[in-house]
């Protein structure tokens, strides 16, 4: 790569991700049809678009729920720049309309009900606006080498957690947990020595994904632990460990 005003290097996890306006995409594909290393970059991001959490079957939302959202959102056409770089505060402003639309997010929203859902759908607009960044930096990590993996297995348990060096946040995928019983839910715990450890997310689901967050930079810690706990999650974990990933070992 030579300078980004030179290449869209902030395009092309959204075009990997299939979120990119058509009319922003075309000139893009023009550029990767010239440049052979935006392509191969381009190329290594689709490959990891493929498992990371965007990848998900997509359901259409309403028309009403489009048209509301883009006049929140979308509140003027800001055509790209003849240069293919566009200023960073306004990626996160598409992604968010964009993976909205996508995903099927935007479904449920209040759109058009009375102004007083307007911070209800600012705060979802945001939340999914951090996602979007949150899967564009495990994408540039993976396209740039630097992604980092760790995963475990104890019988028919199985983990992969991934992260961006330096992120306080990463996805984990889980296969085959225990069946939960009544009242019990599945947490998370980051450990910097091994035998202390600090809450992170609570999820039922014994199969699929889900966002785990530390209080300070993942590379910090020695270990992620997956628990079995009472419903509503605890402030120390109990004696029914999962598994423990090693978060050094790669």
């Amino acid at each position: 790569m030579s300078t980004e005003t030179e290449h869209p290097l902030d395009y092309l996890p959204e075009l990997a991700f299939g979120v990119l306006p058509e009319v922003e995409a075309a000139p893009i594909r023009r550029h990767l049809g010239g440049c052979a290393q935006c392509r191969s970059e381009y190329d290594r991001m689709v490959e990891v678009a493929a498992v990371l959490p965007l990848a998900a079957v997509r359901i259409e939302p309403s028309t009403a729920v489009k048209a509301g959202l883009m006049q929140r959102i979308a509140h003027e056409p800001r055509p790209m720049p003849a240069n293919l770089v566009r200023p960073r505060w306004w990626i996160a402003i598409a992604a968010s309309a964009a993976l909205l639309l996508a995903s099927g997010a935007a479904v449920g929203l209040l759109i058009g009900r009375s102004q007083n859902d307007e911070a209800a759908l600012r705060a979802q607009v945001q939340a999914v606006s951090a996602e979007a960044q949150r899967n564009t930096l495990l994408a540039r990590a993976a396209a740039q080498g630097t992604l980092q993996a760790s995963d475990a297995r104890h019988g028919n348990a199985w983990a992969s957690f991934v992260r961006a060096p330096g992120a306080t946040w990463g996805y984990v995928w889980v296969s085959g947990l225990p069946q939960l019983s009544g009242g019990e839910t599945y947490q998370a715990w980051f450990s910097r020595d091994g035998e202390t450890y600090e809450p992170s997310a609570v999820f039922a689901l014994n199969s699929g994904g889900v966002w785990l967050w530390a209080n300070s930079a993942i590379d910090n810690y020695q270990e992620l632990e997956l628990t079995m706990e009472r419903s509503g999650g605890a402030s120390t974990p109990g004696s029914q460990v999962v598994l423990t990933v090693d978060l050094h070992a790669q």
